[in-house]
C-alpha cells in the first residue's frame, strides 16, 4: 500500500509542477480533473478512509474547478491572461495540499497499526445531560433567536441589510450568532440521538432547528446556512447504513437544499417576499449552480497576482490574521483587515458597502505573504492539518461525542478552500462551544456498566 501511495505522490508533485508549462486554462483544471479522479479511484479501491480528503477535492471542482473547465473563454476575455497564471497557482496548491495529507498518513499509518493490533477493544463512552446542559442549549438558543428577530422581519421584505459590527456589542453578536448558528442544530441532533435516544430523533432535530434554518435562509447567509445544515445531517445520518436508497435520499436533498440556497442567493438582495412577486430569473440558471459554483475565486486571485507582481508582499502578516482575529477592534483600533476586505478596494475602485468582501481561496493570503513559495509550504501545511482532523474524527468508535467533531470538520473542510481564515474561525468557535457543551455533560465509561451489570446477575 506504501509503495501506491508514494508513487501517487510523485505523480501528484510531477503534476503540480507541469501545470506551470500550460498555457491553456482548460488544460491546467483538466489536469487537476485526471489527478483528482486518480486519487479518488485509488482511495476507494484500497479501502482508504480518507475522508476530509475527499471532500476536498469535491470542493475544489464545486467552488474553482468546473468554473476554469467550462467558462475560461469568458475569463480570458473579462480579466485578461492573467487568468492564466492565476489557474496554474490554484491548481499547484491544491494538488500539494494532498502531499501533506498523504506524506502524513503514511508516516503515522505503521504506528497505527500496532497500536491496534496490541489494544484492548475500544471504550464507549454514555452521554448524559444535566442542568447544566439544558441551561446552556436553551439559553443559546434563545439568545439568537432574538439576536436575529428583528434582522429576519427586515429580510423577509426588504432584503439582507449588511452592517458594520461596532463597539462592544457588536463584536459579541458577531461571536455568538455564527457559533450558534452553525453549531446548535448538530448539538440538537445529538442530543436527541445519543443521550435522550428518541426514536423520532430525526423529526424532532429538525423541527427544533428549523427556526435556526429558517432564519439563515430568509437572512440569506448562504455560507452559514449550508455549514448549520451539514453539521446537522452528519449528526443525524451517523451510524446509518450506507446503501443505494440512502444514497439516493440524500443526493436528492442535498440538491434541493444547494438549489433551494441558490435561489436564497438571487433574492437576498431585495427580499424573499419582492423576489417570489417578481423575479423573472430562469430557474435553470438556478439550477445548474447546484453542480458547480461561480464564486469568482480564479478572477480574484487573478488581481491578486497582478497586484504583487507590483508592490511587496506582507511577509506573515496576511496569513497571522487567525492569531489576532478574536481580538474585538474597540481594544485595537488599527487592526488590519482581512485580504479579501482591502484588497479589492485597492485594485477595484468602485463603491463597496462596508461589509463587501471578496474570496480569495484557502492560499490567497499565503500568497499575499509569500508568493508561490507561500502557498506551496501553506498547502503542506494545511493537508497535514485535514489529516490530524481526519484521525480525530476517526475515534467516534471510543467515543460518541466525536461525531460532533465530524460534524463540524466535514463543513470546515468544504469552505475552507473557498475561505480559509474565515471558515477556520468558525471552526474555532464551534470547537469552543463542544467543549463547553462537553464539559456539562455527565460521562460514564460503558465498560464499567457491563462490569456492574455481570455483577448484579
Amino acid at each position: 500500500m506504501h509503495t501506491k501511495l508514494i508513487l501517487l505522490i510523485t505523480l501528484i508533485c510531477s503534476s503540480s509542477v507541469l501545470v506551470f508549462s500550460f498555457e491553456s486554462v482548460p488544460l491546467i483544471f483538466g489536469t487537476a480533473l485526471v489527478i483528482s479522479i486518480t486519487c479518488i479511484v485509488v482511495f476507494l479501491l484500497n479501502n482508504l478512509r480518507i475522508r476530509l480528503l475527499i471532500v476536498w477535492h469535491v470542493a475544489f471542482f464545486y467552488i474553482i474547478g468546473f468554473e476554469g473547465l467550462l467558462h475560461s473563454d469568458e475569463l480570458l476575455l473579462n480579466y485578461g491572461l492573467g487568468i492564466i497564471k492565476a489557474s496554474q497557482y490554484l491548481v499547484f496548491t491544491f494538488l500539494i495540499t494532498n502531499v501533506g495529507y498523504l506524506f502524513l498518513f503514511i508516516i503515522k499509518k505503521n504506528k497505527t497499526i500496532s497500536k491496534e493490533i496490541n489494544s484492548s477493544k475500544a471504550i464507549t463512552h454514555i452521554y448524559y445531560p444535566t442542568i447544566s446542559t439544558y441551561i446552556l442549549l436553551i439559553l443559546a438558543y434563545l439568545v439568537y433567536l432574538l439576536l436575529n428577530l428583528e434582522s429576519t422581519l427586515i429580510a423577509i421584505s426588504s432584503g439582507r441589510i449588511i452592517e458594520e459590527n461596532e463597539g462592544n456589542l457588536g463584536f459579541i453578536y458577531s461571536i455568538v450568532n455564527s457559533v450558534c448558528s452553525t453549531v446548535l442544530p448538530a448539538v440538537i441532533a445529538f442530543t436527541f440521538k445519543y443521550m435522550h435516544k428518541y426514536k423520532h430523533y430525526i423529526v424532532m432535530s429538525i423541527i427544533t432547528s428549523l427556526p435556526i434554518i429558517l432564519i439563515l435562509f430568509l437572512q440569506g447567509t448562504r455560507f452559514t446556512l449550508l455549514f448549520s445544515i451539514a453539521g446537522l445531517t452528519l449528526v443525524l445520518l451517523g451510524n446509518v447504513k450506507i446503501n443505494i436508497k440512502n444514497i439516493i435520499i440524500l443526493l436528492t436533498v442535498g440538491i434541493l437544499l444547494i438549489f433551494s440556497s441558490e435561489i436564497m442567493l438571487e433574492s437576498r438582495g431585495q427580499g424573499i417576499a419582492s423576489y417570489l412577486e417578481s423575479s423573472d430569473k430562469q430557474l435553470l440558471e438556478s439550477f445548474q449552480e447546484v453542480f458547480y459554483s461561480r464564486e469568482g475565486v480564479i478572477k480574484a486571485n487573478t488581481w491578486l497576482i497582478e497586484y504583487y507582481d507590483e508592490n511587496p508582499h506582507k511577509y506573515g502578516l496576511s496569513s497571522s490574521f487567525i492569531f489576532f482575529f478574536w481580538i474585538p477592534r474597540f481594544i485595537w483600533p488599527e487592526k488590519p483587515t482581512m485580504l479579501g476586505h482591502w484588497l479589492i478596494r485597492e485594485v477595484q475602485i468602485g463603491g463597496y458597502g462596508e461589509g463587501h468582501s471578496v474570496s480569495y481561496g484557502f492560499a490567497g493570503d499565503a500568497y499575499a505573504d509569500f508568493g508561490f513559495v507561500g502557498g506551496m509550504f501553506f498547502s503542506l501545511i494545511l493537508g497535514g492539518f485535514f489529516f490530524i482532523l481526519d484521525r480525530i474524527n476517526k475515534k467516534i468508535v471510543r467515543s460518541q461525542f466525536n461525531i460532533l467533531y465530524v460534524a463540524i470538520t466535514i463543513p470546515f473542510t468544504f469552505f475552507a478552500l473557498r475561505s480559509f481564515q474565515t471558515a477556520f474561525m468558525s471552526l474555532v468557535g464551534m470547537a469552543l462551544f463542544l467543549w463547553i457543551f462537553k464539559m456539562t455533560l455527565k460521562i460514564i465509561n460503558n465498560e464499567l456498566i457491563e462490569f456492574k451489570s455481570k455483577e448484579n446477575q
